[in-house]
């Protein structure tokens, strides 16, 4: 293990030498267009030759060949001409004119020669060559700035090879363009971000060189050397840019806090040992809690900082505004809280003293209570300041909304109303019906035309100003003919009095009113342009109630056409404040006499804070289990092979199952709001479709597509659907748009994307659904065909697809999200579950396996278990084995009890027999004697005598022997106080010269024995200790009564020198 703690010191401390060495070496940022330009010199060589093989493929194939397939490249353009005429392309130069003849006159791309040679479009750098295969010519190139293929700085800029500054840059060894360094030399963040994290792996080796020498004054050293480089890296290498400046301090304080705690984390055996006296550890557990407090309370001031002072989010529920800066802000914040559980682990000699227990916070209990502590405290608290302060930009939205007028109209209106009043096509209102049409046709194209889509232009003449409210109107500026006078049930209304002299009619007056459209209106040029108030979330809605009425709304809560009294009556008490309706959180902001704005947004409720705080809290107790005090679990079986494999088997099918299930779950989500938003799509371009065929009924050449009745139709249509139409000719190409500046500017292509001019041109489908990017925006397009007179097809519209009415893919993330969060919660339970279970299945045998290891057959006992499944057949034949051997084992004893009493029987006749035999010869050879009338008898009388009773003498204490041994085992045991008999048994012993004894009790040891056993025991071995080593030099007896390694069971040991 120290191997390996060494090992990954070394590791980490060449991985951040090695970072460190790097970031010095790396060059800052010096302005380098000799490398640069040879750089791209190099890869664009490479990526010619690709783009050569492709153009040879496609000049010999067919036009089919270059819509249908699928592995061309997507920074590859190709335009494909059959005798002059562009039958496919593949990607789109910026460039309205993309024929090769245009009106029998050369276009841009007809110069283009079998040489690459450099072109800009739009402020966009381009390579392009051509193939020739006799009537067929390929135009093919690609774009070099913003290729990712290529890889050219964002500081360089590329120019023609005539501009005088800059490298030449060669491509096939031909001058084609220059590079040029366009920014001001800035630093390289790469060595910033280099040394940073060479920062943090040193820490991480310190720490563990710390580990391994774990003292006060190492931690201390290690504390002030890790601060010393974080505050002169912090000085020489600032690395933080956007929001997150302003958090700097924040993110530098938890840093330090967290070395600090974690070196006296590492060290605290020591530190407690250091501080042992009773004033030094209060006084230091005093510190430490109110650093721990001090910590808690610069948490919530840290998150009232980030959710006031920036704008990064921290409100977990808005997901759709959380980026990184949210995430090293959470990483923050936790880092702070562990820090706290790390300075709370030094108080432990504190609780200890004063709860007579252990309290940690990376027990399992402490995990588990502080985990959700944090994760009730960052979501609680987040969810209140973003709440107030969502309550402060919805004031002022409101504010915003309730001044309706449109700056930027008014500043353009300003520019063309003399123009306007000087237009004689706009005064020949004056002659009629058709005078208005013509008149109102020239202000749209001429004058208003980047408006269209969001006001309506209406013409009237010679009616009275007082039917358009004009005495209520407000003059846009001093001295404009153009007034501001809104009505209800519309925000902005503009109105301009034009006066012209008719011959016959004298005087006259021509009013000009632009009147908004629908409210709702989500035309791409609206949300793309700057004429939407695109401040407020596509997630709000709001209305704006004068006098009980609403003027106007926005957004998919259905607000209601008059307020009843009594919800008028709350809001005019209340005033400004927030309530719940519907699954929304409606906010009232009153903004003048009798006129409140209602603002709403969808509401998660209390189950999706929940959800989010479990799941905050997991994240931090999986980021504190490192630390975790882990208990070590009794086994139930020396191995637990099955136990394992089981749990492993059953573990592995819970995680398939309920990943499948969250599988299923999440794509029947995505795959429901996908078929509802195609839905919704298909509904949306039929309908368009639909009301275009009906107008287009009787189109017959292309050129009618360009003619005023079309434009007016498309208009109409748009108006009605609330969106920007296009019409495209057969070939593709962009013929009329009610969005025409969406073209200009290039948001959108002069041609129809190749994908969706396939599916309808040679599938023959009825429509397509197309997803591009525009910017940063990826957005649907709607894609359709329409019916000439003669049945063929002769134009495409196509809209975009810009209704949010309702956010699928923010329901979609949501969901998956919440069925994580549950995933996770059901697999932590269904893993205890599970191990409980398994415990208690095994718990029967564990019985059987712990009395059969004890070896003992007194000890076998029956098992109970009253659960009838497959256990209990091997209970109950476990319980029979052992009743069994309980039999057998009585039996066998009675057998080995017979057969050593017949042993003792034969040892007992054979003690007798012994001393009886001499005797009997004696009395036997005295008979003789005196038989005999020999008179010695008489003294052999005396010697047989005397014999005799030393047998009898043997006799008797061999009987006394036996009558011992037969009242060894039936003495009843009584309470004897071990420790005293001992002690006593010792000191007969202790005055016995040249032996020294010692005793080593333990007081008020009581057992239940045999006494005048014990005491023949004791004194037995003490004879025999002292005869082992009385003849010794330096004597020594120790007698010693300590615990025994089972509950209840003492050893007695008597020890020796001898």
């Amino acid at each position: 293990m120290k191997i390996h703690k060494r090992s990954l010191n070394i590791f980490l401390l060449a991985i951040s030498l090695a970072l460190v060495i790097l970031s010095i070496a790396f060059p800052q940022q010096e302005v380098n267009p000799v490398g640069e330009a040879a750089r791209l010199e190099r890869k664009i060589d490479n990526r010619l030759s690709l783009l050569d093989r492709y153009g040879e493929k496609i000049l010999n194939e067919s036009s089919e060949y270059l819509f249908k397939t699928s592995d061309i490249p997507e920074d590859f353009i190709f335009y494909r001409y059959e005798n002059t005429h562009l039958s496919a392309w593949h990607g789109q130069l910026p460039v309205q004119y993309d024929e090769y003849l245009t009106a029998g006159r050369h276009t841009t791309l007809s110069s283009v020669r079998e040489n690459y040679r450099f072109y800009n479009f739009s402020g966009d750098s381009y390579l392009l060559r051509s193939f020739q295969n006799r009537d067929i010519k390929l135009i093919a190139g690609i774009k070099i700035n913003g290729n990712k293929h290529l890889g050219l700085d964002n500081n360089y800029s590329l120019r023609p090879i005539s501009y005088g500054d800059g490298v030449v840059v060669n491509v096939r060894d031909e001058p084609v363009m220059r590079i040029v360094y366009d920014s001001l030399p800035v630093k390289s963040a790469f060595p910033a971000y280099a040394t940073w994290l060479a920062y943090l792996l040193f820490i991480g080796a310190v720490l563990l060189a710390l580990y391994g020498h774990p003292t006060l004054k190492n931690a201390i050293a290690t504390s002030c050397l890790l601060l010393f480089f974080a505050i002169a890296i912090y000085k020489n290498y600032p690395v933080l840019y956007g929001e997150l400046t302003q958090i700097l301090s924040i993110i530098m304080v938890a840093l330090a806090f967290f070395i600090i705690a974690t070196s006296l984390y590492i060290c605290r055996v020591d530190l407690w040992r250091k501080f042992k006296s009773r004033i030094s550890m209060f006084l230091g557990s005093a510190v430490v809690f109110l650093i721990s407090v001090a910590l808690i309370w610069f948490a919530y001031i840290s998150i009232y900082k980030i959710e006031v002072y920036t704008h990064i989010t921290l409100d977990l529920y808005k997901i759709w505004a959380l980026d990184w800066n949210s995430l090293i802000a959470y990483i923050t914040l936790l880092l702070i809280f562990f820090t706290v559980a790390e300075f709370s682990e030094l108080l432990q000699p504190l609780w200890i003293k004063l709860a007579r227990k252990r309290f940690s916070l990376f027990s399992a209990n402490g995990m588990l209570i502080y985990s959700l502590f944090v994760g009730i405290f960052c979501i609680g608290l987040t969810t209140y300041i973003s709440y107030q302060r969502e309550r402060i930009v919805v004031a002022s939205w409101a504010e915003s909304l309730s001044n309706a007028r449109d700056y930027g109209l008014e500043s353009h209106l300003r520019r063309v109303e003399r123009q306007i009043s000087k237009d004689e096509v706009v005064a020949s209102a004056l002659n009629g019906e058709n005078g208005v049409r013509a008149a109102r046709t020239r202000i749209m194209d001429k004058y208003l035309s980047k408006y269209l889509n969001v006001y309506d232009v209406k013409v009237e003449v010679g009616r009275d100003g007082r039917l358009f409210s004009l005495e209520d109107g407000v003059q846009i500026e001093s001295g404009s003919r153009f007034l501001y006078a809104p009505l209800s049930d519309q925000r902005s209304r503009y109105i301009a009095a034009f006066h012209y002299y008719h011959s016959d009619k004298g005087q006259e007056t021509v009013y000009v009113i632009l009147e908004p459209k629908y409210p709702d209106n989500r035309s791409l040029s609206m949300i793309l342009g700057s004429r939407e108030n695109s401040s407020i979330p596509s997630r709000y809605s709001y209305a704006l109630y004068k006098d009980k009425y609403r003027q106007y709304f926005r957004g998919n809560f259905p607000y209601p056409i008059k307020l009843t009294d009594e919800l008028q009556h709350e809001f005019s008490k209340n005033g400004e404040y927030v309530f719940r309706k519907n699954g929304y959180l409606n906010f009232v902001v009153p903004v003048g006499n009798n006129e409140v704005i209602v603002m709403s947004r969808p509401y998660g409720g209390v189950g999706t804070q929940i959800i989010l705080c479990i799941f905050l809290s997991l994240v931090f107790y999986f980021l504190m289990s490192p630390l975790a005090h882990k208990k070590r679990r009794p086994l139930l079986f020396e191995k637990n092979y099955f136990k394992r494999r089981m749990n492993t088997i059953m573990l592995i099918s819970l995680l398939v199952t309920m990943s499948f299930l969250a599988f299923v779950s999440v794509s029947f989500v995505y795959d429901r709001n996908t078929f509802i938003s195609e839905r919704m799509m298909s509904e949306k371009v039929n309908s368009i479709r639909f009301q275009l065929q009906s107008g287009m009924r009787g189109v017959v050449f292309q050129s009618e597509l360009t003619s005023r009745e079309t434009l007016d139709l498309l208009r109409r249509v748009g108006d009605n659907t609330g969106s920007d139409i296009s019409l495209y000719r057969a070939d593709g190409k962009i013929a009329l748009s009610t969005a025409p500046e969406l073209y200009e500017r290039h948001i959108l292509w002069y041609r129809m994307p190749e994908e969706a001019y396939y599916h309808l041109r040679y599938k023959n489908e009825g429509f397509c659904i197309h997803k591009e990017t525009l910017g940063k925006r990826h957005i649907y397009m709607l894609y359709a065909p329409i019916v000439g007179a003669s049945g063929d097809v002769v134009a495409y519209l196509s809209s975009p697809y810009t209704d949010n009415g309702r956010d699928f893919q923010f329901d979609a993330l949501m969901h998956a999200f919440n069925v994580l969060v549950v995933f996770i919660i059901l697999m932590i339970l269904s893993t205890m579950l599970v191990s409980y279970f398994i415990d208690k299945t095994f718990k029967p045998l564990s019985a059987m396996s712990r009395v059969m290891r004890s070896g003992k057959l007194e000890k076998l006992e029956d098992l109970g278990y009253k659960k009838d499944d497959e256990i209990m057949d091997i209970v109950n034949s476990y319980n029979r084995m052992v009743d069994d051997l309980r039999g057998n084992a009585k039996a066998l004893a009675q057998a080995e009890r017979d057969k050593a009493w017949s042993e003792m029987a034969r040892n007992v006749a054979h003690e007798i027999k012994n001393p009886l035999t001499p005797m009997q010869l004696q009395i036997q050879r005295v008979q003789r004697l005196k038989a005999a009338g020999d008179p010695s008898w008489q003294a052999k009388f005396d010697d047989m005598a005397n014999v005799l009773l030393d047998h009898i003498h043997i006799l008797t204490e061999t009987a006394n022997q036996f009558s011992d041994f037969a009242k060894l085992y039936s003495e009843e045991p009584v309470e004897v106080p071990l420790d005293d008999l001992l002690r006593e048994e010792v000191s007969l012993y202790d005055n016995r010269p040249g032996v020294d004894f010692t005793y080593l009790g333990l007081p008020g040891v009581v057992v239940n024995a045999p006494r005048p056993q014990l005491v023949r025991v004791f004194v037995n071995l003490l004879n025999n200790a002292v005869q082992a080593c009385e003849d010794r030099p330096n004597a020594r007896v120790e007698v010693s009564l300590r615990n025994g390694s089972l509950d209840g069971y003492y050893e007695i040991v008597f020890e020796d020198n001898g």
